[in-house]
């Protein structure tokens, strides 16, 4: 919340200091009821100089509940019409009645979501096919809020209208029930004469000479399908700008082999002979290839001649119809099923667009100070991610917990790379956390009901990733010491997170009074690590002491010596000398 506000302030007054605008929005945020705040840079929109006060020091709560006044003044009209145009059969007092009444009984953060929703060209699909009859059942405010509840919370006109823009880059990026290959042949150049067959001269003779007619034919696994048939130009070239789809087992792979093939089409005569081949090339479609659409040119050959002209194309894989459904449903899925539906979506050519395009409004505004670098960044993220999540494959969540906290730790690394210092760790985490969002929203498309997160889940996974450096186990070893390498990530980093609380302190082993780290950074005890769950479910809490005297402190019946909460052998782990 607070992080909208800087942005939007800093939309608004783009002159004044950060610094001084950072502040406000932070008074702004405290003094003020986080609904307010919220109902207020919702209805706002994109229109946010318009909106507020000359100074933006002057903001205050009494500012933002003028311009919901305001807003609502302007759009009344508008709403009680999209009232009538979609819960139809009431007269037009009745519209404005019930204007009135969601005004006053939905919280205000509520209500204008609900505003943002209705004057959209197309309402989402939850209340299309009501009538107005039905506004009146007992449960219909119980069921507005249930939808409005998990909507994109904070989702500007800018927002709604970059995510209609993925979603209309990416019209058919659902390829059906199975993933797909696709293949666009765009342009075939300088081919020249087909191969020779018995019976073509006299043909020739016959018909006198004729313009090929080309058509392209693409082979992946035992799968083919060819493009319609055009006719050359006199340089043998041709435009086909047209897409060839293949059938996919699975849309994770590190590579494929795809067989190009240029026929000319002779009619009556391919019945008994078949059609001659002008020229052959092998395409090689890569992970490399995820998350974009790069045009490459190949060299047609055939029986070992080349300059046999060359064809224009590019390769991307499609996700199923089901990726989009259990990323719409993220809540009640496992974490291997995200990660591989995730992939299968970002895989596809427009993958790195529609994460660029779903940025929270803060990074985008910020940019990048080199955008090629951040699309590269972007696709390299791609590309780990699908090879990780072809090795999650039946993996339960314990199990993918680790793998997924890397992936993430590495976005928000992404999200550091875009504002630079300007924000703090906890800006970064909320950042990351409204891009993830947005994504997902991006997936269930801009018109569908908005995904609901698996909130714990989330939130643990964004625990795991709190550790004060981006590697913890190289840490651990640049200080003498290793852990088992079955031990969970989120476990690693936490003690890691506390060797450097020692460090950073000075602390003194409770047993043997001796340093815990020493001044130059490394570890020459060897110690246990006692590691204790959150009572309320959070990130686990990590206790150092001399191993030795720990175990013996445990087996003798003593409870952890800091908390007293009872301990067994199990929760000390040993944190092994590498010198």
């Amino acid at each position: 919340r607070e992080v909208l506000t800087f942005c939007r302030l800093c939309e608004a007054y783009p002159e004044d200091d950060r610094v001084s605008l950072k502040e406000a929005a932070a008074a702004l945020v405290r003094e003020t009821d986080p609904d307010l705040v919220d109902a207020a840079w919702i209805s706002c929109g994109a229109e946010v100089q318009e909106a507020l006060t000359p100074n933006g020091s002057e903001i205050g709560p009494q500012t933002l509940n003028r311009l919901l006044e305001s807003r609502h003044g302007a759009w009344a009209e508008a709403l009680v019409q999209a009232l009538q145009r979609h819960f139809p059969g009431g007269l037009d007092e009745d519209y404005r009645r019930m204007l009135g009444m969601l005004r006053a009984n939905l919280p205000k953060s509520y209500f204008w979501k609900g505003a943002r929703f209705l004057l959209r060209k197309q309402v989402s699909v939850a209340p299309q096919g009501l009538s107005f009859e039905q506004t009146h059942s007992p449960r219909f405010l119980e069921v507005v809020m249930d939808f409005l509840a998990g909507s994109l919370a904070l989702c500007s006109v800018d927002d709604e209208a970059a995510l209609e823009g993925v979603v209309s880059l990416s019209e058919g990026f659902s390829a059906g029930e199975h993933g797909q290959l696709e293949v666009e042949i765009l342009t075939i150049r300088g081919i020249r004469d087909p191969e020779y067959r018995v019976g073509d001269l006299t043909a020739r003779l016959l018909r006198g000479p004729r313009p090929l007619s080309p058509y392209v034919k693409v082979t992946c696994s035992g799968a083919s399908s060819s493009t319609s048939i055009r006719t050359t130009s006199k340089s043998g070239s041709a435009k086909f700008d047209e897409i060839v789809k293949l059938r996919l087992d699975s849309t994770l792979f590190d590579r494929c082999h795809v067989d190009v093939c240029v026929f000319d089409a002779c009619g009556p005569q391919s019945v008994l002979r078949g059609d001659p081949l002008i020229g052959q090339a092998t395409l090689e479609v890569t992970k490399n290839h995820f998350g974009t659409s790069t045009i490459q040119t190949l060299q047609l050959t055939r029986g070992g001649e080349k300059c046999h002209g060359t064809v224009e194309l590019r390769a991307g894989v499609r996700a199923r119809q089901d990726d989009y459904r259990i990323l719409a449903s993220a809540r009640s899925q496992s974490l291997s099923e995200i990660a591989a539906s995730l992939a299968a979506v970002l895989s596809q050519p427009k993958g790195v667009d529609a994460l660029l395009r779903s940025r929270p409004s803060l990074l985008a505004a910020a940019g990048c100070a080199d955008d090629s670098a951040l699309r590269r960044t972007l696709q390299a993220w791609v590309v780990r991610l699908s090879t990780e999540a072809r090795g999650l494959a039946g993996s339960d969540d314990e199990a993918a917990l680790d793998v997924m906290a890397r992936l993430l730790r590495s976005a928000q690394q992404i999200v550091v790379m875009c504002v630079g210092e300007a924000c703090n760790a906890d800006d970064i985490r909320a950042l990351t956390v409204n891009w993830i969002r947005n994504l997902f929203q991006l997936c269930a498309g801009i018109q569908g009901l908005p995904p609901r997160l698996n909130e714990a889940r989330l939130q643990r996974l964004l625990d795991v990733t709190q550790s004060s450096v981006a590697d913890p186990r190289q840490r651990l070893a640049d200080m003498g010491i290793t852990l088992p390498g079955s031990l969970p990530e989120e476990t690693v980093a936490v003690i890691v997170d506390r060797l450097l609380e020692a460090f950073r302190s000075g602390e003194e082993e409770m047993f043997t009074g001796e340093r815990i780290v020493d001044p130059s950074g490394g570890v020459t005890l060897q110690l246990g690590a006692v590691i204790l769950a959150d009572r309320q479910g959070k990130r686990p809490h990590a206790f150092l002491y001399d191993l030795a005297s720990i175990r013996q402190w445990q087996s003798q019946g003593g409870a952890e010596p800091s908390t007293r909460q009872a301990i067994t052998s199990r929760n000390i782990i040993p944190l092994t000398l590498t010198t």
